[in-house]
Formats: structure tokens, C-alpha cells, sequence
């Protein structure tokens, strides 16, 4: 199922378009999402050769069902509050629910740990390759940033 998802990924994304350029760049807005879908494929295979007699992969139980939905349906909040709130919250939320719905318990670590990720990507993305991430449509009707 991977394999698929990553293969019909990896198609949408040679449909991104692209300003012209961008054409000499080495990087451009296909780039990401391309090399995510090889790093999923590759991984796939992997997973696929690795798996031998007696590994049972048919096998999943009904928590595991039901954790892929809960996480699946997180990804969709978070997709959907990106333009309300900005990318750095946004972020934020949706790692301090993931670990939350994974087991982590120890609320030092979470907010610790999804602060540090949410501000080193920002960070990263604002700073260091020059990405434009909008404040947020709630921040700017509060007046609490500047577009």
C-alpha cells in the first residue's frame, strides 16, 4: 500500500508547475515532494524485501487501524489550520497532538521537543532558504503580525 501511495505521490508531483526560473535553479517547487516520493518508494521495496517467511504483514490489529485514521485525520487539521494560524503553530499543535496520540505522556518532553522542531523549521524555512510563510489569517485580524 506504501508503494502505491508513494508511486501516485510521486506522480502528482511531476505535475507541479514550475516558473521558468526556476529552471535553472537546483532546486525548485518540485524537488521536495519528488525526492519524498523516491525516498517512499526506495523504502517501500525495502520493506517488501525484508519481510520473509513467518513475518505475517497481513496482520494489523484494530488499534493500529484505528492510530493510522486518528493520524491521518490529524494531518487533515493540520492541513486546514495552516492558512488560520500560520505555519509555526500550526506545526506546534499538530507534533503536540501526534505525541500525544502516540503514547509520550511526559509533557516537558512534548512541548519541549515540538517548540524546539516547530521553531528550528520555521527558522529554517524563513531564515536560511528565504521561504515566505504567512503569519496566518488569525494573527493578522488580531493585528499581532505584520504581512
Amino acid at each position: 500500500m506504501f508503494l502505491v501511495l508513494s508511486v501516485l505521490f510521486g506522480w502528482q508531483a511531476l505535475g507541479i508547475a514550475t516558473l521558468p526560473i526556476d529552471a535553472e535553479e537546483s532546486m525548485s517547487a518540485r524537488t521536495l515532494p519528488l525526492f519524498l516520493a523516491v525516498a517512499g518508494v526506495v523504502l517501500a521495496l525495502l520493506q517488501i524485501l525484508r519481510g520473509g517467511p513467518g513475518t505475517d504483514t497481513a496482520a494489523v490489529s484494530a488499534r493500529d487501524a484505528w492510530l493510522a485514521g486518528a493520524l491521518l485525520a490529524l494531518i487533515v487539521l493540520y492541513a486546514l489550520a495552516l492558512p488560520r494560524i500560520g505555519f509555526g503553530m500550526a506545526t506546534l499543535l499538530f507534533l503536540l497532538a501526534s505525541f500525544r496520540l502516540l503514547g509520550e505522556r511526559r509533557p516537558g518532553l512534548t512541548v519541549g521537543v515540538a517548540l524546539a522542531t516547530s521553531l528550528i523549521f520555521t527558522f529554517l524555512l524563513r531564515v536560511a532558504l528565504g521561504v515566505y510563510l504567512a503569519p496566518g489569517a488569525w494573527w493578522v485580524a488580531l493585528g499581532l503580525a505584520h504581512v
